[in-house]
């Protein structure tokens, strides 16, 4: 005899092959999973009578046992209108493959609300031809769909209407939600290109170290904030603060990242501004204490050149060397006057011949500096008309104009100075327009746009980059405009720059 024969459990056993036994076996195991009542369970005909049912499907559609004796419980009844078709269909499947595939569908309760199911039979074939199945109730899943339906749209809404940029992505950093207002910022047409571009949005620049910060939040889980540069629809980059909090499930998992984007390009435009005036408000006193500083002993040195050359012996020679002492001294009391007006204002405002009384005097104390560079100066003054204006701070802006164009020529070059009448199409205001051109090594291209701006040089390390905003504010002072160009090859290499001076430019800034 063998293992198995001698084993009255082995599936082997003639009792076990007996098919009447099997069937008692799995008739006992079925009546404990139908009087368990974990679902529903019923068998029904094609006609729509439930013949059994046990209380869970009762007491699911509201109905009693004695409803199911006396033929009052039936499918075909509790089965709203819209969906005969997938049960007709459903049961065509089920008697040609034995079984249906389980779908959703709803019962009418007998009170007539109705519920939500899913449901699933098998055919019995002949003789007995019924459906016997499973219902399972669905509505605690709605419910739960539902809420989650509605947390989601107050989201979205909540999403759209605020002043940030909103958007979600999944645990691995994969973006899963974008508002409305981001992709419209960007010009990005769907959630899954801005996935795939966002980095390209962000400026060449700030792009590693926004991508880096991003792969250390997916990694450690840690709240993610970083500033970088994103490129507008428009194509206009702009500072933007971008962060970042996981959303985590019971068990601690990242299941979830929200995030905001906030604009953020004016708060660090005005920051700058006011960085730039505390810088400005310290070189205006350091300025100032060195100006008095220096103004005493330059006092008695220019007095004393002037007592020197009252001397009849002098030589020639020696008389033109106090001279040309006498004309630096007269720069660098210019110097003094300019540091001076970071901390004081200006004098009154006279009426003054440009090309006479402002340019050519400066033209005349640069002449030995430009001489010696071998800069020649070639003048065309077409105007003698008089302008209103406050003359020593325009003899310190084109003085420095001037000086600028010097130093852009170490080798030599040309400096053209013209003084005419001109008209503001603009503005509809006639006035002094001044040009001074050179031949210059130029200003680069991607300097020119903040070439006006306080502590901006080219000439580092030397420029303190205050000379130019000084002569904006200058101009910007009498109502007046300035524009520079500037190339830094080819035949035209040079710097031009224009202002253009209304004729009363004081008195309306007065009035």
């Amino acid at each position: 005899m063998t293992p198995q024969e001698n084993n009255p459990m082995s599936p082997l056993t003639e009792d076990a092959l007996n098919p009447a036994i099997c069937r008692h076996i799995s008739d006992l195991r079925f009546r404990k999973i139908f009087a368990a009542n974990f679902i529903g369970i019923g068998s029904a005909d094609k006609n729509g009578l439930f013949n059994t049912a046990n209380d869970a499907l009762l007491n699911l559609l509201g109905y009693t046992r004695t409803d199911l004796l006396e033929g009052r419980f039936r499918w075909d009844l509790a089965t709203p209108p819209e969906y005969a078709a997938l049960d007709a269909a459903s049961m065509a499947e089920a008697v040609q493959r034995g079984h249906c595939t389980p779908y959703e569908k709803e019962y009418f309760h007998k009170s007539g609300r109705r519920i939500p199911i899913l449901i699933g039979y098998a055919w019995s074939g002949e003789p007995e031809q019924q459906f016997l199945g499973f219902v399972l109730d669905l509505t605690a899943q709605r419910v739960a769909e539902s809420d989650s339906r509605v947390r989601e749209e107050r989201f979205r809404t909540l999403a759209e209407s605020l002043p940030q940029l909103i958007f979600t992505c999944d645990a691995n950093g994969k973006k899963t939600y974008c508002c409305q207002r981001y992709l419209e910022y960007t010009g990005v047409r769907s959630v899954p290109e801005m996935d795939a571009v966002w980095k390209d949005l962000v400026h060449p620049d700030d792009r590693q170290a926004t991508a880096k910060c991003w792969q250390e939040a997916l990694a450690t889980g840690h709240a993610y904030s970083m500033e970088y540069r994103m490129r507008r629809a428009d194509g206009v980059f702009r500072y933007q603060l971008a962060r970042a909090v996981p959303v985590r499930n019971d068990a601690g998992e990242i299941i979830e990242w929200v995030g905001t984007i906030t604009d953020i390009h004016d708060r660090k435009q005005t920051e700058e501004v006011l960085r730039r005036t505390e810088k400005l408000n310290a070189a205006a006193r350091i300025a100032s204490s060195i100006a008095h500083e220096i103004n005493n002993p330059l006092a008695s040195v220019t007095n004393s050149l002037y007592l020197a050359m009252q001397d009849q012996s002098l030589s020639p020679i020696t008389r033109q060397y106090l001279k040309l002492a006498d004309q630096e001294l007269a720069r660098v009391a210019q110097v003094t006057t300019q540091s001076l007006r970071f901390h004081k204002q200006s004098t009154a405002a006279t009426s003054v011949d440009v090309a006479a009384q402002i340019i050519d005097p400066i033209l005349t104390v640069y002449f030995h500096k430009l001489e010696a560079a071998g800069i020649s100066v070639h003048r065309r003054f077409s105007t003698s008309h008089k302008l209103y204006c406050r003359a020593e701070e325009l003899r310190q802006a084109f003085g420095h104009l001037v000086s600028n164009s010097c130093d852009a020529m170490p080798s030599g070059g040309s400096i053209f100075v013209r003084v005419r009448v001109g008209w503001d199409m603009a503005r509809s205001l006639p006035g002094i327009k001044v040009t001074i051109a050179d031949t210059g090594i130029g200003i680069p291209s991607d300097f020119l746009p903040c070439v006006f701006d306080a502590f901006t040089s080219t000439k580092d390390p030397t420029g303190t980059g205050l000379g130019l905003w000084v002569v904006d504010g200058i101009i910007r002072n009498h109502n007046g405009r300035i524009a520079i160009r500037s190339r830094t090859s080819g035949r035209l290499r040079g710097t031009v720059i224009s202002t253009f001076l209304p004729f009363l430019g004081v008195t309306d800034i007065a009035s």
